[in-house]
């Protein structure tokens, strides 16, 4: 009948990410793809394929991403 798929920041298997460059703590991948225009770029980083995906959006630097930790996770829930 209606799905009840959650998606986003309440989604069970959702993946926080931080940028390095800034600190900004993301709840997804898709959020943070989102803010700094990286499209799939951010799983590539993660996973140890590329060095940097998206750009800044004011000052254009490449920028680097890791996992959040679960400390970062429950501090920014």
């Amino acid at each position: 009948m209606y799905n009840t798929h959650r998606t986003g920041k309440s989604a069970p298997r959702q993946t926080a990410v931080v940028c390095i460059n800034t600190g900004k703590f993301f709840h997804t991948i898709k959020e943070a793809s989102d803010w700094s225009n990286s499209g799939k770029g951010i799983f590539y980083v993660l996973k140890g394929v590329r060095k940097t995906a998206g750009k800044h959006p004011e000052t254009k630097e490449p920028l680097l991403w890791r996992y959040a930790t679960e400390e970062e996770k429950e501090k920014n829930k």
